[in-house]
């Protein structure tokens, strides 16, 4: 005869563990949150779709709610900063191109990255260097058309 074990079928305590881990600046989460909250003032640019508009959702935090946003191109508009930076630092693909390692093999490699979106803030922010990407892979100077 097998030996049965009894299962407890009590509720568990399921409440959740504070999380107290920190981000490279050294902020709690509960700071992040508090900084990402603050509303910002500026301009949004859909540079993949001129005169387009964005549809999107977004939740960074287990505390908020998914919020849903629909901005349009060249717009002014008052956002939280997590979705700002967001804007800036999380929308772009990668543009590819082959090139060969020291065997002489293709390879794959990040050629640039395509932005799609960004945000211009219209107010001084004082960890700006936070809401650009400072990846950039090549900078082409664009002439001035005479008018």
């Amino acid at each position: 005869m097998k030996d049965t074990k009894t299962i407890n079928t009590q509720p568990r305590d399921v409440t959740p563990i504070p999380q107290t881990s920190t981000n490279p600046k050294g902020l709690s989460i509960q700071e992040q949150y508090e900084r990402d909250s603050r509303m910002v003032r500026g301009i949004f640019k859909y540079y993949e779709v001129p005169n387009g508009v964005l549809r999107f959702s977004y939740k960074a935090y287990p505390q908020e709610q998914v919020k849903n946003y629909e901005l349009f191109d060249g717009q002014i508009y008052s956002i939280p900063y997590g979705v700002a930076k967001h804007l800036n630092k999380n929308c772009w693909y990668p543009q590819m191109e082959y090139t060969f390692d020291k065997h002489g093999l293709p390879v794959q490699s990040l050629q640039r990255k395509i932005r799609r979106t960004s945000f211009q803030s219209l107010e001084f922010m004082p960890d700006e260097d936070e809401m650009h990407d400072t990846n950039i892979l090549t900078v082409k100077q664009i002439q001035a058309m005479a008018i």
